[in-house]
Formats: C-alpha cells, structure tokens, sequence
C-alpha cells in the first residue's frame, strides 16, 4: 500500500485498475511483493528454489516511471504467439501499442486492451512461469 500512495495522482487510478485485474485472475501461488521499486508477482522459492540467480522467478511486473506505466509480461517476451495476440488486441482497440520486448508502456487503462492482457494473465500457471525459465 505504501508503493500505491507514493503513486502521482493523474496515475494511481489506472495503476490500481490493472493491480487489481492481475490479483483478481493471477495464479494464487504466486507471491505479490514489492521489489526493486515495482510490485512483482512471482513464484515463491519455496515452490522453485533453483534458480539461476538464487532470486524468485518473475512472472508479471507493473511500475510507474516517469512518463508512464510499465507492465511486464514475461510470458510474452518469450512466446511470440502470445505477442501476437496482444498487438492483434491494441488493433481491435484502435491504437498502436507502446511495448518493449516484455513490456507495455501506458498512462491510461484506455491506452491498452486490458480485457486481452488479463485473458493473458489468467493463463500463466506457475508451472508454465517455471518452464519458461527453465
């Protein structure tokens, strides 16, 4: 909560909308923290303890930069199919998407097709985090 009210206003709404959205379908198992100054949902080391760099896998990230709000999918920077399905959604939506490799830029909730991203989310397992990993 501490994370969220340090939020600049003209972005706390859209930011809260799309945490919520995650943590309403997100795998249970995973763990949500706050971690290098974004909130991480991640696989617990209690779950997969081997790891190659002794930290927790990182299955979704969501941080406010300067100019915008990031959210870090990476299932998507590692499956080109799901890629696919996301930019195939900002054009359902009409607008160009803002994205990096595993990552979508926005400032609005209207900016993104947020129903396609959290249809996303709620197919990305723990195991399936694991195996993208492995």
């Amino acid at each position: 909560e501490e994370y969220i009210s340090s939020l600049p206003a003209e972005r706390k709404e859209a930011f809260e909308k799309v945490r919520d959205e995650i943590n309403t379908v997100a795998d249970k198992k995973l763990d949500e923290v706050v971690k290098g100054g974004m909130i991480l949902w991640e696989v617990p080391l209690t779950i997969q303890p081997d790891t190659y760099n002794k930290q927790p896998l990182m299955a979704f990230g969501l941080a406010n930069q300067k100019q915008h709000i990031s959210l870090y999918l990476m299932c998507v920077y590692s499956n080109d199919k799901l890629r696919e399905t996301v930019e195939k959604a900002f054009e359902k939506i009409g607008k160009k998407p803002n994205m990096g490799r595993a990552c979508i830029r926005f400032r609005q909730v209207s900016d993104i097709p947020l129903d396609a991203i959290i249809k996303i989310v709620k197919t990305i397992t723990v195991q399936k985090v694991v195996e993208v990993y492995a």
